[in-house]
């Protein structure tokens, strides 16, 4: 298997995401190839580039139509609405196995939804809006912000949130058939469901997935390694990284050199290290982050460019950027694993790379 990162794009990433709920979130991107890496507890996922025209050209025809447009985002509240209320009558009665499966279905098809949100579908939209003068284009990207937003909120209640509905199904169903809801986290779905006909997971399996684990897509079949297979695969693909510069999507020029201040994945549940981050923050410093919402705005608002490792020209560090008039680079990838808080770095807005000029003294 010789998959290189070099062909594929970052999508997104986050802390603490177990086999299971990858699996599922995989689903909803079912025929992309992308491909799923969780190595000491983060979790990255990536597409191929070559999939990204695709993408671009249905993301496209959905936004430069209001009819389209209105009707995505109508029947997404729809299916959203319908998901809350099966999910609170499944917590009502005793779990069976075609629940489960219907649990499993809905989550695919939740992130298969939300997926036209995305980066991968929306920055062809943006790119065309700065060229052409299609007001419904227009129009629906000047609503896209909120209703991302909107359907990430909800998301976050269904399944991704510590006290999702997912969350809870399957700590009921942990309890129900005497298997700890965090064994649970590192089934496949299928052998969730053999549950009810009494197989189990190895214990040995379920500690190999947990350290390590891959899933890759092939045109909607899925292949799964862990363990020693999987150290392997991620090792090949994430070969040797660059130890100082990184490259990504351009979303506001300008050149500028400063202080890095860096804000990691996961902090974002931790409220006091947020900020604490933010009132370390000087004018001018160079904020460098997973991502960007609204919850770090006082970091934002001091920065004199910003960098982060996931998003698309709609994102919203790239809405921000341009708001600030500060030079932007995003999906960088790995920005915030490459520079440390107090590294001088230089960004370069104009050519979409950002460079380490001198490490911070440790």
């Amino acid at each position: 298997m010789n998959l290189q990162i070099k062909d594929y794009q970052r999508l997104f990433s986050h802390s603490g995401l177990r086999f299971l709920i990858n699996e599922l979130a995989m689903k909803g991107y079912s025929g992309l190839g992308v491909i799923s890496i969780v190595k000491d507890d983060d979790f990255v996922c990536y597409m191929p580039k070559s999939k990204i025209e695709e993408t671009s050209i249905e993301g496209l025809k959905l936004y430069s139509s209001k009819e389209k447009f209105d009707q995505y985002a109508s029947n997404f509240r729809k299916f959203q609405s319908s998901f809350k209320n099966f999910c609170e009558e499944v917590l009502l009665k005793s779990l069976s196995k075609s629940q489960i499966g219907k649990l499993f279905e809905l989550c695919g098809e939740c992130i298969n939804q939300y997926k036209k949100t995305e980066f991968i579908f929306v920055d062809r939209s943006y790119l065309e809006s700065q060229k052409s003068e299609n007001q419904e284009l227009n129009d629906n990207l000047e609503k896209y912000e909120k209703i991302k937003f909107e359907f990430r909120d909800s998301i976050n209640t269904i399944f991704f949130g510590k006290n999702s509905y997912y969350q809870r199904i399957l700590e009921k169903l942990g309890k129900e058939i005497g298997v700890s809801s965090e064994d649970l986290q590192q089934y496949k779905s299928s052998e969730i469901l053999e549950l009810f006909e009494g197989k189990k997971v190895d214990n040995k399996t379920v500690k190999e997935r947990f350290r390590r684990n891959v899933i890759i897509d092939h045109d909607g079949d899925f292949e799964y390694y862990w363990g020693k297979e999987a150290e392997k695969i991620i090792d090949n693909f994430l070969g040797e990284t660059m130890e100082s510069e990184v490259s990504g999507t351009i979303v506001n020029k300008g050149k500028i050199t400063g202080i890095a201040r860096i804000i990691k994945p996961g902090w974002h549940e931790d409220l006091s290290r947020i900020k604490e981050a933010m009132e370390c923050m000087n004018k001018g410093d160079i904020l460098v982050s997973e991502t960007t919402s609204p919850d770090i705005m006082i970091a934002i608002r001091k920065a004199g460019a910003i960098v982060t490792d996931q998003g698309g020209l709609m994102s919203h560090a790239a809405i921000m950027a341009r708001e600030m008039n500060v030079p932007g680079i995003v999906g960088c990838g790995n920005a915030t694993k490459l520079i440390n808080d107090g590294d001088l770095i230089e960004v370069d807005a104009n050519n979409g790379t950002v460079r380490i000029i001198k490490k911070a003294k440790s």
